[in-house]
């Protein structure tokens, strides 16, 4: 009776071993180069983009959307700026959110929100910079000097969600 209660016991913790949820560990972020070019700032801000890394795509950007703080700052005056993007891709769609900041050392950051398709689940962030570029970029018409860069890291691309 004491070797059928051990078996039973020893079957009984095998059993509850298979079950256990077993520890998956999540792909680490991978870097990220996305480089946005706005051709047109009016009356919507839109143009070319290209990625390497974590994203390996390209496509057309436009910002959604856009805010300052405090509320009714003048130009001088403003010290956040926020703005929202939708990037528009062969594989998918995906939002960057950037914030810059006008007051000590000008910080810039970005992170991914919602995606659809291949970036359905992607989340991502970094840092942003702004600049002039000497050779011209893949504007078609408008500017064709200015780089958004957004530098940093993505996980999850090609996941579902």
């Amino acid at each position: 009776m004491k070797t059928r209660s051990l078996a039973m016991g020893a079957a009984l913790a095998a059993s509850l071993i298979g079950l256990s949820p077993v520890g998956v560990a999540a792909a680490p972020p991978e870097g990220l180069v996305i480089n946005a070019h706005p051709c047109v700032f009016a009356p919507v801000e839109t143009g070319p983009w290209e990625a390497e890394g974590a994203i390996s795509d390209h496509g057309t950007f436009v910002r959604t959307g856009a805010a300052v703080s405090p509320p009714d700052a003048g130009f001088l005056d403003v010290r956040t700026a926020r703005e929202e993007f939708l990037f528009t891709g062969t594989e998918g769609t995906f939002t960057v959110n950037a914030q810059e900041s006008s007051v000590g050392d000008q910080t810039r950051v970005w992170e991914i929100g919602a995606g659809t398709g291949a970036y359905a689940a992607t989340s991502g962030h970094g840092t942003a910079a702004f600049f002039i570029t000497e050779e011209p970029n893949a504007c078609t018409e408008g500017f064709r000097n200015f780089t958004f860069a957004l530098t940093g890291v993505a996980s999850k691309v090609g996941h579902a969600s």
